[in-house]
């Protein structure tokens, strides 16, 4: 398992819990595994209606639905104490993307920032990698090599070019509607707890 791309959405006309549940559970991601948030799409609350994150590591355990069991820490006394949320996911290594062409990506590069020493002030490893026939771009400075950040970006695109044909084939069938608009409640799923977020 080479990584992983991870949908989290609170659906659409969500309470404003289960956007603040996405935000949680990127926090609850973000202490345990090596993530990159690719995508983020803010809701009407001011916390994330949907994020869409990479990893080097198997994410697949939290693929599914999500529930937080939590009285409302936004509307005290509140009767509803289950918020739910969905978890999507598209391995970096899944077979590759038929309609993806490699050869239609643009890059630039760019000076990477943050440690690094004399290094990242000298050279431009840092890469900007675009896919315009489906509108994708990433950026990736985790290596201090241009071509193993090159690498890693084809990789991003041409997983997000995949989950974008999971969800087109989805919405054929209307799933993408049970999936992204009407989160699944009930049933088996994860479970955290509190204001914490704990499993």
């Amino acid at each position: 398992m080479r990584g992983s791309i991870l949908l989290i959405s609170a659906g659409i006309g969500s309470p404003a819990e289960c956007e603040l549940a996405v935000d949680k559970m990127l926090g609850f991601l973000g202490k345990r595994f090596r993530i990159e948030v690719l995508e983020r799409s803010e809701g009407r609350s001011g916390y994330a209606r949907s994020v869409l994150l990479s990893s080097p590591d198997d994410l697949s355990e939290f693929e599914g639905a999500v529930q937080w069991q939590c009285p409302s820490p936004l509307r005290p006394g509140h009767k509803r104490k289950n918020w739910f949320i969905k978890a999507a996911l598209c391995r970096m290594d899944e077979p590759e993307f038929c309609g993806f062409d490699e050869k239609l990506v643009e890059f630039s590069t760019c000076r990477a920032s943050g440690p690094g020493g004399q290094h990242v002030n000298k050279t431009e490893s840092a890469v900007r990698a675009v896919y315009p026939p489906l509108g994708l771009c990433v950026e990736c400075a985790d290596e201090r090599s241009q071509l193993a950040n090159k690498k890693r970006a084809v990789e991003r695109l041409r997983a997000k070019a995949a989950l974008m044909e999971k969800e087109r084939r989805a919405a054929e069938t209307q799933d993408l509607w049970r999936q992204k608009g009407q989160v699944e409640r009930g049933g088996r799923g994860l479970v955290f707890k509190g204001v914490g977020f704990e499993r």
